[in-house]
């Protein structure tokens, strides 16, 4: 009886063990305390009403998005890598819900992709980047799209050179892909449909 019970005890042992090694890895915390993940955004759903912003790591583990605040970026994010911070809820997905903080892009191709609101100076097309204020000339085919769309935050994928006029150095990219993330806080601008997302290298 003792074996039997003894046999019994370890197949439970061996059962929770196999449960917790496949059950998901939890995020990455920071020093402020935010829990961070890494992953391939992915939005699902043809209507409103049924869609869902998820972060699909690595390994195809799928953390659900959420948090108004950055609906409308995660969704012009579709299909780019980032790093996204956040609070851990319970939910369906097998990784479960993270409520966004903030995020950051990844590098595609060894080259990270820029957020910024364009302006149209004359014949240029600048990006100011969002997060250093720095200007940035957009160059190449696909910155004739973009002229469209002065005063609209955007992000932008290419390849960066910098160039000197003698007296400071510029910076130009040569934008090879591009997502419309929407309005920025201070112009409002309207697009013509069809243009909203592209890239030459995906």
């Amino acid at each position: 009886m003792r074996s039997l019970c003894a046999s019994s005890n370890g197949i439970v042992f061996i059962a929770m063990c196999l449960m917790l090694s496949c059950a998901s890895v939890p995020p990455r915390r920071d020093s402020s305390g935010l829990d961070f993940i890494d992953g391939v955004v992915n939005v699902t759903g043809d209507h409103i009403l049924d869609r869902r912003i998820l972060l699909t790591e690595p390994d195809g583990t799928g953390w659900l998005l959420t948090g108004s605040d950055f609906e409308s970026d995660l969704i012009g994010l579709d299909g780019l890598a980032a790093r996204v911070w956040g609070t851990m809820e319970k939910g369906d997905e097998p990784g479960g819900t993270l409520r966004v903080e903030r995020y950051e892009l990844l590098p595609v191709g060894g080259i990270t992709p820029v957020i910024g609101v364009l302006h149209v100076d004359g014949d240029d097309l600048i990006l100011v980047a969002g997060r250093t204020g720095e200007r940035i000339e957009l160059g190449g085919a696909l910155a004739g799209v973009l002229f469209h769309f002065d005063g609209v935050r955007v992000w932008v994928w290419g390849k960066m050179e910098s160039e000197s006029n003698g007296e400071s150095v510029l910076k130009v990219l040569e934008v090879r892909g591009y997502g419309i993330l929407g309005p920025s806080l201070l112009q409002p601008a309207v697009a013509p449909s069809g243009t909203l997302r592209d890239s030459s290298s995906r």
